[in-house]
């Protein structure tokens, strides 16, 4: 006996036992079998040879001639499975199998025979042939081994077409139409795995008592062969209803469909209940809907069912970090849309509750920038300084936390330009990176703002005597303001200071301002 084993899809481990014919037929209630023979047209094929023998038998054969309506009858036949061959005259003959008999059946079946050669010879009639069809299924095993469903399968049907009665061929074809998703074909393949072994083993006699060792403890019973494929093909029956929801869960999931993959998944895993497998997609699924807590649950169940998986263990810790961001997520939204609604104290309640379950870096420096705003609103300065602080030094790289704190100091210089407390605003520019002379050249070309730029041009040059681009802004804003004596005072401090760059423009505005002091 010959024999292979492959850790295969869905966890079965499969024997592929090839059968030395041998046995007995045992008595059993009398059966009829009534055979009749026909051409691809359907034509009664009179004459033909008949014959039937059981898997047991070493091809003990039952002859018989078809009569002039291409039928043979056998009657009295022991419970069996039985294989049928006819052969006509000047045709290929035609093979029919298993045919299950017992319990005094009365079965009829057709036997078509087609043009061909009359010699041909069937895979137990022919060794090579028998080995050929073996060796096929053996690499078509190892096509599926490697995934490469579509060669196996073709090396499938190259072996069946050669030994189409092989409970182990039809097995596995069974098991790769399952994995080619054609599922009606592999259930199929299953039945007729199924009954090919069932009709072998009926015929063969019953396995020996198990015997003792010197112990007296009794030793493990040898079992019929195909037991392991009958067995397969059983389970994998009851199996494929929830195998093939569980596929069908799982490309949901892939395609983001998470609801009908969720409810495929939990049909699954009612049908299939010890797979972790569909477990853990049924959490994926889960954790990808936000349903954290179902998600942990049925994850827990694969756990249980198979404790070692590494990849079980990783879902968790993901699961437990995503849905703390998810709870940390709805919080900081909470936070905003209380800031949007001006509700500043609330808003930083809410950030403040997110911060300690991020715990990321990048996640973290948001949120204390956040925190800084809401500080900011509240007039909490130095508290929002240090939230913006250690957003940066979270974050370096990441340039809007810089500009969020040179915009808290322009909040706060504002606030000082509405109090008229003009030398902390100007104060609080400088501390926020901004300058003041940019802000008072924007200030002087809005008459609404002009006064602001006065008072800016003058802070700047007390703090910086020797500054001559703002001796000459200052100079120009009175010159437009027709303040003649404060716009020649300002122009030539710029020209004594050593200004350059305005010089011209300088002197020709002195010089506007001469010719219209003389014609008064």
């Amino acid at each position: 006996m010959k024999s292979i084993t492959s850790k295969l899809l869905f966890g079965l481990s499969i024997s592929i036992s090839i059968l030395l014919l041998w046995g007995a037929v045992f008595a059993a209630p009398a059966n009829t079998l009534t055979i009749k023979c026909v051409d691809d047209s359907g034509k009664a094929l009179a004459g033909a040879r008949v014959m039937i023998a059981t898997y047991g038998s070493n091809l003990k054969w039952q002859n018989k001639t078809a009569d002039k309506d291409g039928i043979a009858r056998y009657e009295k036949l022991d419970d069996g499975g039985y294989r049928v061959v006819v052969r006509p005259e000047a045709m290929a003959p035609g093979l029919y199998e298993p045919v299950i008999l017992k319990n005094g059946a009365q079965e009829s079946i057709t036997v078509k025979c087609a043009a061909g050669d009359p010699l041909k010879k069937f895979y137990f009639e022919d060794p090579d042939l028998y080995q050929k069809a073996f060796e096929t299924l053996k690499q078509a095993i190892n096509s599926i081994n490697q995934q490469k469903y579509d060669e196996a399968d073709k090396l499938l049907q190259d072996s069946l077409a050669m030994n189409p009665s092989s409970p182990d061929t039809l097995f596995y074809l069974g098991l790769n139409s399952a994995q080619l998703k054609k599922w009606d074909l592999a259930q199929e393949n299953f039945e007729k795995a199924r009954d090919m072994a069932t009709a072998q083993q009926m015929s063969l006699p019953p396995p020996k008592e198990p015997t003792k060792d010197a112990k007296g403890a009794p030793q493990q019973q040898q079992q019929l062969p195909w037991t392991a494929t009958l067995n397969n093909a059983k389970a994998m029956l009851a199996m494929l209803p929830g195998l093939k929801l569980k596929v069908e869960g799982y490309d949901e999931f892939v395609n983001k469909n998470y609801k009908p993959a969720i409810a495929k998944l939990q049909e699954a895993s009612k049908l299939i209940p010890n797979d972790p497998d569909t477990f853990y997609y049924l959490s994926l699924a889960l954790g990808s809907d936000k349903q954290w807590e179902p998600a942990m649950k049925e994850l827990e169940t694969a756990i249980k069912l198979r404790p070692d998986d590494k990849s079980f263990q990783d879902l968790k810790e993901r699961l437990a970090t995503n849905a703390t961001l998810e709870k940390a997520k709805g919080l900081a939204d909470e936070g905003d849309t209380a800031y949007n609604n001006k509700d500043y104290s609330v808003a930083l309640q809410k950030y403040e509750a997110a911060l300690p379950l991020l715990p990321e870096p990048g996640l973290q420096a948001s949120v204390w920038c956040q925190i800084g705003r809401a500080r900011t609103q509240l007039k909490q300065d130095d508290a929002a300084i240090e939230a913006y602080k250690r957003a940066i030094s979270l974050s370096p790289q990441d340039a809007k936390f810089k500009q969020a704190l040179s915009s808290h100091y322009e909040v706060v210089a504002q606030r000082y330009i509405n109090d008229k407390q003009y030398d902390q605003a100007f104060a609080a520019y400088v501390q926020g990176g901004i300058s003041v002379f940019d802000q008072a050249k924007k200030w002087e070309t809005n008459p609404e703002t002009e006064s602001l730029a006065i008072q800016a041009f003058n802070w700047i040059m007390k703090n910086d005597p020797q500054n001559a681009e703002a001796y000459f802004e200052l100079g120009s804003v009175y010159y437009f303001k027709k303040d003649y004596a404060k716009a020649k005072e300002n122009l030539n401090k710029y020209k004594d200071v050593g200004g350059k760059e305005h010089i011209q423009q300088a002197s020709d505005i002195l010089a506007t301002i001469a010719a219209i002091e003389k014609k008064k």
